[in-house]
């Protein structure tokens, strides 16, 4: 059995809760957990871009700002040869753990795999969206710093504060900032509001 509930709030300031509950089968259990990715127990790609995909819906009927970022953890490989592999698993469960503690449980969070990571945030104003993410970037980049890890994080951000695009394009905008990102210096972040 299963309870879940998302609070949204519509163009007009009206707030509706949208509850669901659900008795699962073995079958849907396992589906379910074919949804999550083993090492860090956030979604995984294919789980990510159901949950993506619904807030994407959500945001353009009911006009609502999104938020779509991509990131990437750096020298994660350098990592993995200096400290072995599972000392790589450690920051990879390190960078799930702070972003799953750092949005809300209705936003859409995932690995897209290997060092990829992406995040949606719904309805969230750009001064907001870009408090949000700074300090998501600087407590990422200290939880490395703490543990002696020579990895950073580059993230790309796009805000979407009116029409919004398809959910495929979002992402490559976000990507493409990424890059930016990583180009600027290893360990950056790139924020920009979408103009259309």
């Amino acid at each position: 059995m299963a309870i879940s509930t998302s609070v949204l709030t519509a163009s007009d300031k009206s707030v509706h809760v949208l509850g669901l509950m659900h008795d699962f089968t073995e079958e849907e259990r396992l589906q379910t957990a074919s949804r999550i990715d083993d090492l860090t127990q956030v979604k995984n790609r294919r789980g990510w871009h159901e949950d993506a995909e619904l807030l994407f819906k959500l945001a353009a009927r009911h006009a609502q700002p999104m938020t779509v970022a991509y990131l990437d953890v750096d020298n994660l490989k350098a990592a993995n040869d200096s400290l072995g592999h599972m000392e790589g698993d450690q920051v990879l469960k390190a960078v799930s753990k702070t972003l799953l503690s750092s949005v809300r449980s209705t936003d859409a969070v995932g690995r897209l795999g290997g060092d990829g990571f992406a995040f949606v945030l719904l309805n969230a104003n750009a001064s907001g969206a870009k408090v949000l993410v700074s300090r998501l970037h600087q407590r990422l980049l200290k939880v490395m710093r703490d543990r002696g890890w020579v990895t950073g994080v580059s993230m790309g951000v796009a805000h979407f504060p009116g029409s919004i695009p398809a959910m495929e394009d979002a992402m490559a905008y976000a990507d493409t900032l990424m890059y930016k990102a990583k180009k600027e210096g290893k360990g950056t972040l790139l924020f920009e509001e979408y103009a259309g």
